[in-house]
């Protein structure tokens, strides 16, 4: 029997992942889709916190600043921060008062000048192009090569599959 390897990105929980698309690794005989290409995780503040502390210039001086951290609901870990800059990559594990489980309660947070969020780039854009978020930290986190959705390269594949599949490669 194959083992099938899942990499959840961005997110730890299966429940979750009907609701949010995940990474699956491809295993041999299986096809892909391309979900969400050229992702980027930004870091966020509003324009209120930003007036009572100075922006962050590097990922080390996220441990003078409020984060709002990701608790990950299978593991119960904190989310730890990931930054690349001319191939050097790391990650910071923040520390901040305020933990949630979901990105709209840490946007929320941060809109209210609560902290600094970590979050997916599409999470962030409305309140950015509003101007009650601004990115810091921004050539410290590249894109990244987005979301597929890898399923099994069978003859038969089920109608609601092969219909969703049928979707996501029109988009």
């Amino acid at each position: 029997m194959q083992r099938r390897l899942f990499r959840f990105q961005r997110l730890d929980d299966r429940k979750r992942a009907f609701r949010r698309i995940v990474l699956l690794l491809p295993i041999r005989g299986e096809q892909g889709v391309a979900l969400l290409t050229q992702r980027c995780s930004e870091v966020v503040a509003s324009p209120a916190y930003l007036s009572r502390h100075r922006a962050p210039a590097t990922p080390g001086e996220l441990q003078h600043h409020r984060c709002i951290n990701y608790r990950m609901e299978s593991t119960g870990s904190l989310y730890a921060w990931e930054f690349e800059k001319e191939g050097r990559a790391l990650k910071v594990a923040p520390s901040g008062p305020l933990t949630f489980n979901e990105p709209g309660p840490m946007l929320q947070a941060a809109v209210d000048g609560l902290g600094v969020a970590y979050v997916l780039e599409h999470e962030a854009a409305p309140h950015v192009e509003t101007g009650r978020l601004v990115r810091i930290l921004d050539d410290w986190c590249p894109p990244f090569a987005g979301f597929f959705l890898y399923y099994p390269s069978r003859k038969q594949v089920s109608p609601v599959l092969a219909a969703l599949v049928k979707r996501l490669r029109a988009q």
